[in-house]
């Protein structure tokens, strides 16, 4: 499969509506994440797919953590030795800020404020 260089696209600072699409697990540097990636209104990418944009939340979860958090934003609890299903939480619409960072390469990328995704209301 051959991978095209396509322009990078700035994303406004700010609050931005989407939804989410792929929840992913991934490790990192010994450490476990849960990657929620979430559509940016209607944007496109230059081959017609939505672009998105990624919020990292640490795992194992627990009680009062950020992504403990996450999921009681969207209605999902659990008590301490049950699990939750990630993936409820996919196709849910939602709105949350980006904010302009930069990058230990001295780029900028734009990223989403992690506490602020939360469902559309």
């Amino acid at each position: 499969m051959a991978i095209p260089m396509e322009k990078s696209k700035a994303i406004d600072e700010g609050k931005h509506e989407g939804a989410i699409v792929a929840v992913d697990i991934r490790e990192n540097k010994g450490y476990t994440y849960m990657d929620v990636s979430v559509t940016v209104g209607d944007l496109k990418k230059e081959d017609g797919s939505p672009f998105l944009l990624k919020a990292g939340y640490p795992l194992p979860m627990s009680a009062g953590s950020m992504t403990a958090k996450l999921f009681e934003r969207f209605g999902i609890t659990a008590e301490v030795g049950q699990e939750i299903d990630e993936n409820e939480l996919i196709a849910t619409r939602c709105t949350y800020q980006v904010v302009a960072e930069e990058g230990k390469d001295g780029k900028t990328y734009s990223n989403i404020l992690r506490q602020t995704l939360k469902p559309l209301e």
